[in-house]
C-alpha cells in the first residue's frame, strides 16, 4: 500500500510488459498517474502497478522480489518492475505522512540527488538483469 507525503501528493504508476522476440527481449512501459480498478472494502484505493516515496507491505512478499544491492540508493521503479506479476499493489489517498523539512546540506545532496552516470548505471543494469530491450517512460 502507498500513500502521498504532505505537500507532495501521490505517485504510482503502471506497468506494461510488451514480449519482444526471444532473442532481444521485451520492452517495459511506466506510465505515471494510472491506476487500475478500486480495491474491493477500500473505496480510497485503487490498485496499480507501483507507487513511489513510501509503501507498506507485507515482509514475506517483500522479501519475495527482493531489493538489488546494486541499485541500493537509487532503486524506487526497478523494485515495482522486479515484482511484476507477484507484488498486489494498491495507492490511498487517504494514507499520507509528512515530510521532514528540507535542510540545504551540500554533502547530503550530493548522496540523495542521481547524477546522470547513476541513472544510466541504473537503467542498464536494469536491463541486462531483467533481458529487456528498453524501457520506455511515460
Amino acid at each position: 500500500v502507498g500513500g502521498s507525503v504532505a505537500g507532495h501528493g501521490q505517485f504510482y504508476f503502471s506497468l506494461v510488459y510488451e514480449e519482444g522476440n526471444g532473442e532481444d527481449g521485451g520492452c517495459l512501459n511506466r506510465k505515471g498517474a494510472v491506476k487500475y480498478q478500486p480495491v474491493p472494502g477500500f473505496p480510497t484505493c485503487s490498485f496499480t502497478s507501483g507507487v513511489v516515496n513510501l509503501f507498506l507491505g507485507h515482509t514475506d512478499a517483500v522479501r519475495k522480489v527482493g531489493f538489488d544491492p546494486r541499485l541500493k540508493r537509487v532503486e524506487h521503479s526497478e523494485f515495482f518492475m522486479d515484482g511484476l506479476g507477484s507484488l498486489l499493489v494498491a495507492s490511498c489517498s487517504h494514507v499520507r505522512i509528512d515530510h521532514q523539512p528540507k535542510i540545504e546540506n551540500a554533502r547530503y545532496s550530493s548522496f540523495r540527488n542521481q547524477q546522470s552516470k547513476d541513472v544510466e548505471d541504473k537503467l542498464a543494469h536494469h536491463i541486462f538483469k531483467n533481458h529487456l530491450q528498453c524501457i520506455r517512460y511515460g
